[in-house]
């Protein structure tokens, strides 16, 4: 464990009334704590690199009347199994629980403190590939606790890439832990990051067109039957999943060329003419998602980016009533 994660510690302790002494305890136990008020009462603090779980659980130590262990990071998931099975411990960010003989600490709730950081920030969760990353992560939920590999195929980056982005999203204490011990520490902070990235940085278009053969408030036509994967997003995807809107122009992820439906004819817009139709290409790899609606972050964020005041607000409102994205309009 780092040294300013074991400082923080000592800090903590402290705060809630312990003096603490480095050289005190048994060999086994870095540092020995005893309450003020109470000081014939000791407590060992053993730190720890591993991921708190339910089944670690110290055996006694002769000579201290409770032993707790020091994690950098425990989630209000992990502190309920740590108590559920009598471990007493406290972390970085001062979230504790400590019984011993008339003594009773019990903290959780507070957020990671930014000083117990594994490593300074890198800055590659914020460059495209690792935004493309972020946004795999945030999409698809089961990536959370995922192999580096599969992180790395539906993001459509590199495993070595992936492997960066992921280290600086602990630095950042977005996320901690490894593979299955994987969580979200802060995943506003990297959906705020990635819908920043995206609408100051839009993929650029692989075509523009004027879509003849789409009835009114039915884009989703455009990929009825097609051969090649597509998605459908911005305003049109909204309005096809139900948003009160009708969109104007619709925006479409597929590999290009893009082949639209039987019946729907693509032409190149006349000098002066809009396009109604955007072809982008897909970053991610063409089985992450189903054929269809984009991701809604993804509608939402080209929705927003689209430069129409009335598909902009209804990615607002949508976003205002979904519990996963209503956070990242606060950017």
């Amino acid at each position: 464990m780092d040294a300013t994660t074991r400082a923080l510690i000592a800090q903590h302790l402290a705060d809630v009334g312990f003096a603490v002494d480095e050289e005190g305890g048994p060999d086994d136990v870095d540092l020995l704590a005893q309450p003020m008020k109470a000081p014939e009462v000791r407590v060992g603090i053993r730190f720890v690199d591993a991921h708190p779980d339910e089944r670690e659980v110290a055996p006694a130590v002769a000579g201290l009347d409770a032993l707790a262990l020091g994690f950098r990071r425990v989630t209000p998931a992990h502190g309920r199994r740590l108590r559920e099975a009598g471990q007493a411990y406290i972390d970085a960010s001062g979230n504790a629980w400590i019984e011993a003989p008339g003594v009773h600490v019990h903290v959780e709730g507070r957020r990671p403190d930014v000083r117990a950081r594994a490593s300074t920030p890198t800055g590659w969760a914020v460059r495209p590939s690792g935004l493309q990353v972020v946004f795999a992560l945030l999409t698809l939920p089961q990536l959370t606790t995922g192999r580096l590999a599969d992180i790395a195929a539906a993001a459509g980056v590199s495993t070595t890439t992936t492997h960066h982005v992921m280290r600086d999203l602990a630095a950042r204490a977005w996320i901690d832990g490894d593979g299955a011990h994987r969580i979200w520490l802060d995943r506003d902070a990297a959906g705020r990051a990635w819908l920043n990235g995206h609408l100051t940085r839009p993929p650029a278009p692989a075509g523009q067109y004027v879509v003849h053969g789409v009835e009114p408030r039915q884009w989703a036509t455009l990929l009825a039957d097609t051969a090649a994967p597509g998605w459908l997003s911005g305003a049109a995807a909204l309005e096809a999943d139900g948003a009160g809107l009708q969109a104007d122009v619709a925006t479409v992820y597929a590999p290009t060329p893009f082949t639209p439906s039987k019946g729907v004819r693509l032409a190149r817009p006349r000098l002066g003419e809009p396009p109604n139709l955007i072809v982008r290409a897909p970053w991610w790899t063409p089985d992450a998602y189903a054929s269809g609606l984009a991701p809604r972050l993804l509608a939402c964020a080209d929705a927003l980016g689209s430069g129409d005041p009335r598909a902009a607000a209804t990615a607002r409102e949508v976003m205002a009533d979904d519990p996963d994205l209503r956070r990242l309009l606060a950017t």
